[in-house]
């Protein structure tokens, strides 16, 4: 992959925690460009800084904020779907 495909926002890349975990397992760290080893040090800053996170490997800590971040998401757009229902009613 390009460093160009994890500079675009499409719906399928959006989190940053499984962008890092991907391109972790794709190559390493070495071989990333300089955007691809930002995305991957601005994720993995979470995990090196928080307790809950110093007993795990750095990959499941990506997949375990990257599962907070999609459940948020789903909460947000829920809400959203809640709000525009109410709004239209009125």
């Amino acid at each position: 992959m390009t460093g160009t495909q994890y500079g675009k926002k499409t719906k399928a890349d959006t989190n940053i925690f499984r962008q890092a975990k991907q391109l972790r397992q794709e190559k390493p760290v070495l071989e990333m460009n300089e955007e691809e080893l930002e995305i991957v040090k601005i994720a993995t800053m979470p995990i090196l800084l928080l307790r809950q996170f110093s007993e795990i490997p750095i990959d499941d800590g990506l997949e375990e904020l990257a599962k907070i971040v999609d459940e948020a998401q789903r909460m947000v757009a829920a809400s959203r779907g809640r709000a525009g229902v109410s709004s239209q009613g009125s």
